[in-house]
């Protein structure tokens, strides 16, 4: 005998002080309300499935813009590293330059030097 033969027989047959139907009603009435609290509980947890995804998702995209600003920076300092060592190249091409100015002018100086004492020669 099935559970609803069992009840419909017993609310049936005059058996109803034994079976007390407020117990009866009492416990539809808390399965009733056991049923209502599991689906709105499997609501709540497809809400919360949906936002963990969404949270997910937006972690994927910021470990992504991450990695990609961190590559830039990594570039960025390669860069540096190569206009630094530039840099001092400019430096000291910069520091000869003005050295063979300071010669030639030196040089100049001689030769001018040189050459009045050349024309003063001349001029005795």
């Amino acid at each position: 005998m099935s559970g609803e033969d069992f009840i419909y027989s017993a609310i049936t047959n005059d058996n109803m002080n034994a079976f007390d139907l407020n117990v009866i009603a009492s416990t539809l009435a808390s399965t009733d309300k056991l049923v209502r609290q599991h689906k709105q509980q499997k609501e709540e947890n497809d809400l919360l499935r949906e936002k963990i995804s969404s949270l997910h998702e937006s972690a994927l995209q910021i470990k992504t813009l991450y990695e990609t600003e961190a590559a830039k920076a990594v570039r960025a300092e390669s860069q540096l590293a190569s206009y630094v060592s530039q840099c001092k190249q400019l430096e000291e091409r910069c520091l000869e330059a003005d050295s063979d100015k300071i010669n030639a002018d030196l040089i100049l100086m001689e030769r001018l030097a040189e050459n009045d004492r050349q024309n003063e020669e001349k001029e005795r």
